[in-house]
């Protein structure tokens, strides 16, 4: 019997697996990851502004943002940072294994995720608190949810318990 003579361009059904499998890969690639590191991104942002040349009056245009944050489905609270501009929300990500810096709008960042409670600060406030505190996040409520990377200054050990109390009323 002779070879099925197939169109120029088509594919077998291998090919076929081994290309969605090729599409699926790409896709998943295409995905931001989080640092994991939000608050020393939010710092390094303002750092490489300053370097580039940033005036004082285009550094004052943005709002450093540390909020509290709550896991759906769970509701487990994490503690998260971002900066703002003209109701854009910037943050730092992990892309095809390199750091970048993106802006997404802030209407689709607050349907993303649950901002339970959140603390504005200007570019001088950060400044004056970094100089006083070290790094941020600046409230010992953020800091205790992330714990695990931030050195202790002797706030809270848990969960304060004001936030437990109204977190669960809110459920």
């Amino acid at each position: 019997m002779g070879a099925l003579l197939m169109p120029r361009g088509a594919m077998n059904r291998k090919q076929r697996r081994a290309a969605a499998a090729k599409r699926k890969e790409r896709r998943r690639e295409n995905v931001i990851r989080p640092t994991h590191e939000c608050f020393d991104d939010v710092t390094e942002f303002f750092n490489r502004l300053a370097v580039a040349g940033a005036t004082a009056t285009e550094l004052e245009q943005f709002t450093i943002v540390h909020a509290i944050c709550l896991r759906p489905p769970t509701g487990e609270p994490y503690a998260h940072g971002w900066i703002e501009r003209d109701g854009f929300v910037i943050q730092a990500g992990i892309y095809e294994g390199r750091k970048i810096y993106y802006k997404i709008r802030r209407d689709d960042l607050l349907r993303s995720r649950v901002v339970w409670d959140e603390t504005r600060y200007t570019v001088y406030e950060m400044i004056e608190l970094e100089d006083a505190l070290g790094f941020p996040p600046y409230r010992d409520e953020y800091r205790a949810l992330c714990a695990d990377v931030r050195p202790d200054r002797g706030g809270p050990k848990e969960w304060p318990a004001f936030y437990t109390d109204e977190l669960e009323a809110s459920r």
